[in-house]
């Protein structure tokens, strides 16, 4: 789905993710999959092995996966 103006919810622009944690096999590749900014807190918490259950719920997901 395109975005035809900034009312319909955001725009969709391109991002990088740079870490030496990231598996070996992950380097240089590329993901067109939607990745929301909410999902930034849970997803580097995992990176870094830990977890979020002692907090509030949270909007985002752990987007490891996609990455």
């Amino acid at each position: 789905m395109r975005l035809k103006s900034n009312h319909q919810g955001g725009t969709h622009v391109p991002a990088f993710v740079h870490s030496p944690l990231l598996p070996k096999a992950l380097l240089g590749t590329t993901n067109h999959r939607l990745f929301h900014v909410v999902d930034v807190l849970p997803t580097l918490v995992n990176l870094v092995g830990g977890n979020t259950k002692r907090n509030l719920p949270l909007d985002g997901f752990d987007m490891m996966l996609a990455i």
